[in-house]
């Protein structure tokens, strides 16, 4: 999981390189952002890559056009990981 320092410290988590610690609290973040977006997979893998106010800004701003507006990362992450999802 890639979790950042912020999100570790909010989680009380201090040993970052302990896999344990470092999927667990991934695991809750992606918990999180299910339920921020309605369980909407996509949204929940965009925000996980380019953050949670990225991809609400972007729903607020462009409705159902959201992802053509995405960071070029996160549209090149985003389907990969999709891919992977479902298949």
């Amino acid at each position: 999981m890639q979790v950042s320092n912020g999100l570790l410290k909010d989680s009380g988590v201090s040993n970052w390189q302990n896999p344990d610690n470092n999927i667990m609290v991934g695991t809750k973040y992606i918990d999180s952002l299910l339920k921020m977006f309605g369980n909407n997979l996509e949204k929940t893998i965009a925000a996980y890559n380019s953050g949670e106010g990225t991809v609400q800004n972007l729903v607020k701003k462009y409705g159902d056009k959201w992802k053509d507006h995405l960071p070029s990362e996160t549209k090149n992450y985003l389907p990969k990981v999709l891919s992977s999802y479902y298949n």
